[in-house]
């Protein structure tokens, strides 16, 4: 008998982990290279509260190695950027009460996850939100290409300096006086 109440209860609570996780997901917005992304700032507002500013940031693995970016005053109207804004590709757009971020001319460097933080007044509540930006079609940077292929390279160069040294050697043991004289005279 034990277990007709406890299969409700097991089913309840699986219900609410599923609500739950996807409740705490983080958006993701796709987009082709060279287009504009519109980052929606997904953090929870509090209707009562006039925030007084919205940071954006790119975050770099671990919250703690983020970078600002961008920062909008909300009370003046004036957007101050770092900078690792570059050309002004960066803007806080009005689009959305609590405004998203505009990347212009997207590229594989814009991929990544991005934080949003509304600043409330002094006694309130800031809030965050992550959104996660995906930049699809973008042609392989030389660095990518050079990265994937590293240990190639590596192992080719060694290829070539050792059958430098194999004909140099090979050429001083059969012909020792010719190498010796060229070498001596600078031929």
């Amino acid at each position: 008998m034990p277990s007709m109440h406890f299969s409700p209860l097991v089913i309840l609570m699986n219900a609410w982990c599923l609500i739950h996780g996807a409740a705490e997901s983080i958006p993701e917005v796709v987009v082709t290279c060279r287009e504009d992304a519109l980052l929606p700032c997904n953090a929870p507002q509090d209707p009562q509260v006039t925030y007084t500013a919205i940071s954006w940031y790119k975050v770099d693995g671990d919250v703690a190695e983020w970078s600002e970016m961008v920062w909008k005053d909300l009370e003046y109207d004036e957007t101050y950027r770092s900078s690792k804004d570059l050309n002004g590709s960066l803007e806080v757009s009005n689009s959305t009460p609590y405004s998203s971020l505009r990347i212009k001319n997207t590229t594989s460097h814009s991929t990544g996850t991005y934080m949003c933080t509304l600043w409330a007044p002094d006694g309130k509540q800031n809030q965050s939100g992550t959104v996660t930006l995906k930049v699809t079609g973008c042609p392989k940077l030389l660095d990518e290409k050079i990265q994937k292929y590293r240990s190639e390279i590596v192992l080719l160069s060694f290829l070539g300096v050792f059958y430098l040294l194999l004909i140099f050697f090979t050429c001083v043991s059969i012909f020792p006086n010719v190498c010796t004289t060229h070498i001596l005279i600078g031929i």
